[in-house]
């Protein structure tokens, strides 16, 4: 689950940048353009939020989306709607070295920080 739901602002830069952190349904202003459930990979399950760093710092993603559908994984949105995220960076086809460790930040992150929550 998305960890900017009710979960953990990690990451979150001091404003006028802060992004918010959803407490109610009513909060969201484009629930379309907002992600509560992904397919995450195995290695990285460690607890029940997966977590995306908005602060700008080394650390890009916290935990580690799935690839098993060909390098892609499926998104559903707060509006009930579904989609599949395709990795373009190479860089994120093997999270071995990812899992513990940071990765640097690439067009996969942009794409899931994008829809994880709203600036403030």
């Amino acid at each position: 689950m998305n960890g900017w739901m009710n979960g953990n602002a990690f990451g979150n830069p001091a404003p006028p940048n802060a992004f918010r952190l959803f407490k109610k349904d009513s909060e969201m202003r484009k629930p379309s353009r907002l992600w509560l459930l992904l397919d995450e990979n195995e290695l990285s399950i460690n607890d029940g939020m997966f977590l995306v760093n908005m602060g700008g710092d080394a650390r890009g993603l916290v935990d580690a989306p799935a690839r098993r559908h060909g390098n892609s994984y499926a998104i559903n949105f707060a509006d009930g709607h579904s989609e599949i995220f395709k990795l373009l960076d190479s860089s994120s086809y093997n999270y071995s070295t990812f899992i513990g460790t940071t990765i640097p930040k690439n067009r996969d992150y942009a794409a899931l920080t994008n829809v994880s929550t709203e600036i403030r």
